[in-house]
């Protein structure tokens, strides 16, 4: 709430968040469909680019074109974050932006937060709202509200602590002034309380209303004789139903200026908790939020058969940048809910090759047979991070309703009599290169697929899998016939040295390559690879590769769909994972068997002539006899 000195006002209450024009909602990172539809999420950076601070963002704006007094061209924006780290999880944050679009200017502006916070309570239960109190801690901008830590309307029986912090204000002569007034009143006065004048009187500790016959409703400054803080002490120790205004002023908001302020709510079982989520606020505050935090969630997509649930996922989280501890992806991890998400199960889990986790490899499909039809089943898919010493390994949160991109609702069915099931049909080689890999190719069960063609090629394409140095990269093939469909790896054991690996393979090619100032060229001997390395233009030394830092160069995939839809995109590959495209394609190379045994079991003589070429072409003639075996390796 924010109100002025000519009692003129505007309040969040009542007015519709105007972002979503067509339904009016909060739009949240996590649900496309709550974005506007022509300007899509609101943030963005200089490249158009989204901008998503945290594991949840929501946005919404304000405006005072309701204003029955005056209308004062003023704007609103908040913006909220929600952190599912442990570490940050006890914390929901809220920006906001006053921004001035008329031509006048406006003096003694208040930014003002009043709470009313029941502890233990449940709408139309026990009155437990009647007992509560309030503590307030002026060095850390923060008042918070607690009872006699009872409730019988909580499974554990025990109530914890809620508290409301100002994290950051606009400065005045070079000062922030936080919380500039605090006071607390009655529940029952809040309807008096919402008239103009009586707002901004006890949001700027007016002298006028304190010496008023009502000044005792909003004011208590016990002993202390300071009538901008009210003392808590002035509480009755068996509480009362309380509500606590807290505010910040007075600023100047010239025409086209903004006042930008970021607050928090913190909870905890405790006060020793709540302190301690306070604290965890302030600091992310103070770093801009480059909080370490999980991966983005991917994007789930499912599909009923009989008896069967079909899940498949994009591969955006793999993109995901931590400025905390740059690129740091690990792996996806499927649950299931039999209840609609009160309760969930891990039913997969699937991460990269390499020194951390289960080394399953990636997946992007699932079949769950284990289903009954006709019974809901809902699935999350999450991703996460390896960690390190310094934070714990990071999830992506489960969905906690079918409007988050990663959660989706399934229910098994039978199909009807004489229907004939979606398939892939012709898998063609076009010839573009030699192989002898067989390609496999299948389609979920949906009508919109039918009569769309696919193709499908193969590169290399880097990826920096860990660590965020500033590395240009570019990868030449230099004799296609050479080309393995393997993954490499660049593991920096200094900032100026890097080991070799085949990641494929588990093998280690060479050790101790020296990497220089700037960059350099790398041939990858008898695989037909040649890899440049060079540090950005604008790299400073800090953003050189480190120790620790893992650039890989991945054998890759693309796929079109109707020759303009790209479905995947430089996906990297391993050989005998399933791909599956956002509509539904599973994608899949397998490995030629070679046969390796030959036994002739009849009585004639048999011969066979083999070439093949190393230093030297080599011609191996073999008679057989009958019922003799031959094998080679």
């Amino acid at each position: 709430m924010l109100v002025f000195r000519n009692v003129a006002k505007i309040t969040t209450k009542g007015i519709k968040p105007f972002w979503h024009s067509d339904t009016a909602r909060v739009a949240m990172s996590d649900d496309p469909n709550s974005w506007n539809i022509q300007l899509g999420w609101p943030i963005k950076d200089a490249d158009g680019n989204n901008i998503f601070i945290s594991d949840q963002d929501s946005y919404c704006v304000f405006n005072d074109s309701n204003n029955t007094v005056q209308i004062l061209g003023l704007q609103l924006a908040q913006t909220g974050y929600a952190f599912g780290t442990n570490f940050a999880k006890d914390a929901l944050y809220f920006k906001y932006e006053l921004t001035n679009t008329s031509q006048n200017t406006y003096e003694g502006v208040y930014f003002s937060l009043q709470n009313d916070i029941d502890v233990g309570n449940i709408s139309g239960g026990d009155p437990e709202y009647a007992d509560d109190k309030i503590g307030f801690i002026k060095a850390r901008n923060l008042v918070y509200f607690y009872d006699d830590g009872i409730s019988s309307e909580w499974p554990d029986g025990k109530t914890g602590y809620f508290g409301i912090m100002i994290l950051k204000t606009p400065e005045v002569n070079g000062t922030q002034l936080g919380i500039s007034d605090m006071h607390y009143m009655l529940a029952d006065d809040e309807a008096i309380a919402d008239i103009d004048s009586l707002q901004y009187g006890f949001m700027s500790s007016s002298i006028n209303l304190y010496n008023s016959p009502i000044g005792s409703k909003y004011f208590h400054p016990g002993s202390g004789g300071n009538i901008h803080f009210d003392d808590p002490a002035t509480i009755p120790p068996s509480g009362l139903d309380l509500i606590a205004n807290i505010s910040s002023g007075p600023y100047t908001l010239a025409p086209g200026d903004t006042l930008v302020f970021y607050t928090a709510f913190i909870a905890g079982n405790t006060l020793d908790e709540m302190l301690n989520a306070a604290t965890v606020a302030q600091n992310a505050v103070d770093v801009n939020f480059n909080l370490p935090k999980p991966p983005s969630r991917p994007k789930l997509f499912s599909s009923s058969g009989d008896f069967k649930a079909v899940l498949y996922w994009d591969d955006s989280a793999e993109l995901s940048f931590d400025e905390f501890s740059g690129y740091d992806f690990e792996g996806y991890r499927l649950y299931r809910s039999k209840d609609r998400g009160i309760h969930w199960d891990k039913v997969a889990e699937y991460d990269l090759i390499n020194s951390t986790g289960n080394n399953t490899g990636l997946q992007y499909t699932y079949v769950d047979t284990t289903v009954i039809n006709g019974f809901e089943y809902w699935y999350s898919i999450t991703a996460f991070d390896r960690g390190s010493t310094l934070v714990e390994s990071l999830e992506s949160p489960i969905g906690n309703s079918l409007d988050a991109v990663n959660t989706v609702s399934v229910t098994p069915r039978s199909n009807a009599i004489g229907r004939t099931s979606v398939s892939a049909i012709d898998v063609t080689n076009l010839n573009t290169g030699n192989t002898n890999y067989l390609f496999d190719a299948s389609a979920i069960d949906n009508e919109s697929l039918a009569g769309n063609e696919y193709k499908t090629n193969f590169t290399f394409v880097p990826r920096i899998e860990m660590g965020d140095p500033a590395t240009d990269i570019t990868i030449q093939i230099t004799d296609s016939a050479a080309t393995k469909p393997h993954k490499y790896a660049l593991e920096f054991v200094s900032s100026g040295i890097f080991d070799l690996k085949n990641v494929t393979l588990n093998t280690t090619i060479r050790t101790g390559y020296p990497y220089p100032t700037g960059g350099r060229d790398l041939v990858i001997t008898g695989d037909g690879l040649r890899i440049s390395m060079r540090d950005s233009v604008s790299a400073t030394p800090e953003m050189r590769p480190e120790q620790g830092d893992i650039i890989t160069i991945n054998y890759a995939m693309n796929v079109v769909r109707n020759q303009q839809d790209s479905v995947i995109k430089n996906r990297p590959y391993q050989l005998d994972q399933t791909q599956t495209t956002n509509d539904g394609i599973s994608i899949k190379l397998v490995e030629p068997q070679i046969i390796k045994c030959f036994q002739n079991r009849g009585t004639d003589n048999v011969e066979m002539n083999f070439e093949v070429v190393d230093a030297s072409l080599v011609q191996i003639k073999y008679i057989s006899h009958p019922l003799r075996k031959w094998c080679y390796k």
